[in-house]
């Protein structure tokens, strides 16, 4: 996904309370999972260059089964107990490169907080 600004999809989110410096950004994982997902699962198969510094977490992602990535998709409930630790390790990678991307697109140092939903519970 060469030109994705992962930054378009995000909020940032006022701290005033914060006095590290870091940039922090609402994320809402309907939003940016199913992308960082796709985006991952391209990086593990060759079809997408992996930026030099989402190399370690594409590395750890293609440690997954191959279908991982799809069990990740599906809500909890969907997801047969034996291969939940597939689906959160999607997930986990999919979160991982798109913080890295975003650390990356913003030029500074960041703060995530990704908002709950049911779906991406681990």
């Amino acid at each position: 996904m060469p030109g994705l600004k992962v930054t378009d999809m995000v909020e940032r989110e006022e701290r005033p309370w914060d006095k590290s410096g870091m940039d922090w950004f609402r994320v809402d994982p309907d939003v940016v999972y199913p992308v960082a997902l796709t985006m991952v699962q391209r990086m593990v198969a060759g079809e997408e260059p992996t930026p030099s510094y989402c190399t370690r977490h594409i590395t750890d992602a293609k440690r997954l089964a191959p279908d991982a990535f799809e069990l990740a998709a599906q809500p909890l409930t969907g997801c047969p107990m034996e291969r939940r630790a597939d689906r959160a390790g999607a997930i986990e990678a999919a979160r991982l490169v798109f913080s890295a991307l975003l650390r990356e697109q913003n030029g500074g140092p960041i703060g995530v907080h990704i908002i709950r939903r049911d779906r991406w519970k681990l």
